[in-house]
């Protein structure tokens, strides 16, 4: 039942970020699900087991290599901000309340959750004899994908397109565009995590057989590597004269900065396996896990944006150094009879 809820928030958790992948998720949902309630294995009248399961050679006493697929959510926490210089135009015409600035400073925190995927290879090595749990070396290395999605850490304004106040209508302005009256202002910092990370890691798996099934508790150390790309934007209209019409009275300031930077961390695991079923030569078992890692090195980017009126703002972006990673998902592991 655990695995079971812990499935359920891993999987939905996702389509708020993802609904295009909606598909993808409800297939691996019901798998899993089928997976989790499915039967001890039998054979004829023999009693039910886990060693049905492993083998008449046992599992435990032999090198086994594995694939598997999980999807689950990476948890981060970021800290930005902007700050820009003065107006340095000769030409600016400035009409109160329009500030000297560029634009007022801005910071923020923020808690971005991912949908990720992996899929891994594991190899685990025989089991330890004559020692309760028979416990067993295993190593094994991810492909992670991540569904983009930029968060935007720090803002002032509505950073868009620049618009008019009074649009032309037949020809005719209704009033003065003045920057009060200009759409599309504003100053903002985004971060977007990258399509591909990586991970690996080795632990220790502990066996037992409860419940008519085989479990194996994996304590882990573990390796993450990925890249972040920082972006930040300020734009800002100035009027050139007393009362601006239209983009022609205007200058269009427009500061932008991007830079990725790629991040390495260690740390630990925990993952709870259980065998489901045998297929011919693969044993199939679901599992969930939880996984904790720490940034290392300089965690932070800063960016500096300037134009030919020496204007300028900077930008500054910094990582946390504690990420989270849980996920759930399935293993075929290889083990012939």
């Amino acid at each position: 039942m655990l695995l079971q809820c812990l499935t359920a928030v891993a999987i939905l958790a996702p389509m708020r970020f993802s609904v295009k992948r909606l598909w993808a998720t409800t297939a691996l949902f019901a798998v899993v699900q089928a997976l989790a309630v499915a039967p001890p294995i039998t054979a004829n009248d023999e009693p039910n087991g886990p060693e049905l399961i492993a083998g008449a050679v046992d599992e435990l006493d032999r090198w086994v290599p594995a694939v598997s697929i999980d999807m689950g959510l990476m948890i981060q926490e970021t800290a930005a901000g902007f700050l820009t210089g003065g107006i340095k135009d000769p030409a600016w015409v400035q009409a109160f309340p329009a500030s000297e600035r560029i634009r007022q400073s801005a910071s923020g925190d923020s808690r971005p959750f991912a949908p990720v995927s992996a899929l891994s290879l594991e190899f685990m090595t025989p089991g330890i004899p004559y020692i309760p749990t028979r416990p067993r070396m295993f190593v094994h290395g991810e492909v992670i994908a991540t569904f983009p999605h930029s968060f935007r850490t720090a803002k002032n304004g509505d950073v868009d397109e620049f618009t008019l106040g009074f649009p032309a209508i037949g020809g005719r302005i209704a009033g003065d565009n003045t920057e009060q009256v200009i759409g599309g202002q504003g100053g903002t910092l985004k971060s977007k995590l990258q399509r591909w990370q990586f991970a690996g890691g080795a632990g220790i798996a502990f066996t037992a057989d409860l419940w008519e099934r085989r479990i194996r508790v994996k304590p882990s150390f573990e390796y993450l590597t990925q890249e972040i790309e920082v972006s930040g934007l300020i734009k800002r209209a100035t009027a050139i004269i007393d009362r601006p019409r239209d983009f022609d009275d205007h200058r269009l300031i427009i500061l932008k900065a991007s830079k990725t930077k790629r991040y390495h961390g260690m740390g630990a695991g925990m993952e709870l396996e259980m065998d489901t079923r045998r297929s011919g030569p693969l044993l199939v078992s679901m599992f969930a896990n939880v996984r904790v890692y720490r940034f290392m090195g300089d965690l932070k980017i800063n960016l500096k944006a300037k134009n030919s009126f020496d204007e300028e703002a900077k930008f500054r972006f910094e990582l946390k150094r504690y990420t989270y990673r849980t996920a759930i998902g399935i293993r075929f592991r290889f083990a012939p009879e």
